[in-house]
């Protein structure tokens, strides 16, 4: 995950599209959002320290509109242009050193 903060540009735009699962559709080109490094596929975690996952699409669209300066938190598109959904966490046993110098 990488955190972004976008400021609008001239014209008042940040210069990307979200569709309503908070993934970047589209960047235009030399906006505030394409220098910044976001990418198409890639998806919004937090507008502005806000959780996406119950937002509408309005909400996320009315957040993003609504903040002079846009601090996004991002899951970037994996190289075959799809984003991630999930992370697959795996259980491991870690040795540590007890008083006695014994390892458990």
């Amino acid at each position: 995950m990488v955190e972004v903060t976008l400021s609008r540009s001239s014209s008042g735009q940040l210069g990307f599209h979200v569709n309503r699962n908070a993934v970047i559709t589209d960047i235009e080109p030399r906006s505030p959002a394409d220098l910044a490094g976001l990418k198409p596929s890639s998806r919004l975690v937090r507008i502005c320290g806000s959780d996406v996952v119950a937002m509408t699409h309005e909400h996320m669209v009315d957040l993003l509109r609504s903040s002079a300066s846009v601090v996004l938190t991002v899951v970037q598109h994996l190289g075959d242009g799809k984003s991630r959904r999930s992370v697959h966490l795996e259980r491991a046993r870690v040795p540590y050193q007890n008083g006695s110098g014994l390892f458990r």
